[in-house]
């Protein structure tokens, strides 16, 4: 958490040359940590794709030919907002979502991996796309998402893959510990 939040703080107040790119930079990583999409789903995500008014963001064509529709947070949806509005001056004529200056098409791969050095070297966290999407997992498992809506969220096509995100950390494990009946039993006391 701490270190998302260093993240999110040094994304939001790098000086970026252009003005446009904080926004973005802040939309880009609030669809990898709110919505866990991949990198290539990022990429690829068209506008219209990007629902504000039924609040949803649907991936088409995800790993493995999966579509699947993620619902939008109320967060998720004020990171996107600002970026959206200055989309439209920054490339309107792009059918997706993510744009560059100068790229008619998707924006580039080296958009995002200059985004990410620069986020790294000022902030000091290492982080890739992927651990960002195990970062959305591990934190939706740790506020009580059940494997099943989970596996669904990720695109996954089995819940044995999203197993991987129950190494949970150990403050999970002690609020899960704390649900034990027994826990609640005072010792010399009977109850009943």
């Amino acid at each position: 958490m701490e270190q998302v939040q260093d993240l999110l703080y040094c994304a939001q107040n790098y000086p970026y040359w252009e003005g446009y790119e904080r926004n973005r930079a802040m939309a880009i990583l609030a669809v990898f940590l709110y919505a866990g999409l991949r990198y290539k789903e990022l990429i690829s995500l068209k506008l219209e794709d990007v629902d504000f008014v039924q609040e949803y963001i649907r991936v088409l064509d995800g790993k493995n030919r999966k579509d699947r529709m993620i619902p939008m947070s109320a967060q998720l949806k004020a990171y996107l907002q600002p970026y959206l509005r200055e989309r439209a001056e920054l490339n309107p004529f792009s059918p997706y979502f993510f744009v560059s200056k100068r790229a008619v098409g998707k924006m580039s791969d080296n958009v995002i991996k200059r985004l990410f050095n620069k986020l790294q070297a000022k902030s000091k966290v290492y982080f890739t796309p992927h651990m960002l999407r195990h970062t959305f997992a591990t934190l939706m498992l740790e506020g009580g998402t059940d494997i099943y809506t989970l596996s669904e969220l990720l695109g996954h096509s089995s819940v044995v893959t999203t197993q991987i995100y129950l190494h949970a950390t150990l403050g999970h494990k002690r609020k899960e510990m704390s649900k034990h009946p027994l826990e609640h039993i005072q010792l010399g006391k009977r109850t009943g």
